[in-house]
């Protein structure tokens, strides 16, 4: 249900409709494996979504940022 309200904010915020289907099978998918791989599940983090948006970030580049440093850290052991 978070995921739907994530998606509206999301629509909200940038005043065009998403694929609610598209975007909702994305998540299921993600936290199929995820679960079927031990790992965790999860949703949206529409603010950081929002602020990319914001920041006039147009590509993936922001998320591949951030699957960098989270791999980085969790290979590390890096305490935060």
């Amino acid at each position: 249900f978070s995921s739907c309200l994530d998606v509206a904010a999301i629509e909200v915020d940038l005043g065009k409709p998403l694929d609610m289907d598209a975007e909702l099978t994305t998540v299921g998918v993600s936290n199929t494996i995820a679960g079927l791989l031990g790992g965790f599940t999860g949703s949206y983090i529409f603010s950081q979504t929002i602020f990319t948006c914001r920041a006039g970030c147009r590509s993936r580049i922001a998320g591949l940022v951030v699957v960098v440093c989270e791999v980085i850290t969790g290979a590390t052991k890096l305490d935060l």
